[in-house]
């Protein structure tokens, strides 16, 4: 009789130990989501470092085109323009570019 009852409170005992470890990577893992979930949405926030008021300096005003993922562009920041070339290995610098162009003088090559 007493061997009979001893494998019962073991069950018992093993049952509850496997309900709390089940329990316990259970509340693990809404730790882990919500972790995860609020670091997105704090990086997503702070990416671009930007402030909400303030107005961007940085715009793009102009893009052409020259094909095979190359693109002119003529980027304005803090009331100076710039003429960047832009392709697949990178960015390039070309030129400041004064604010007294005139499309009439433009010359086609």
């Amino acid at each position: 009789m007493l061997a009979h009852t001893q494998p019962v409170s073991e069950l018992t005992h093993f049952s509850n130990t496997s309900i709390s470890l089940i329990l316990q990577i259970g509340i693990f893992m809404v730790f882990v989501m919500v972790g995860t979930y609020a670091f997105a949405k704090f990086k997503q926030n702070k990416f671009p470092l930007k402030a909400k008021n303030k107005p961007s300096q940085l715009s793009i005003l102009e893009t052409y085109a020259l094909g095979n993922r190359q693109y002119l562009l003529v980027v304005a920041y803090n009331q100076q323009k710039f003429l960047l070339n832009v392709h697949p290995h990178g960015t390039q610098y070309l030129c400041t570019l004064n604010n007294t162009y005139d499309k009439k003088q433009h010359v086609h090559e």
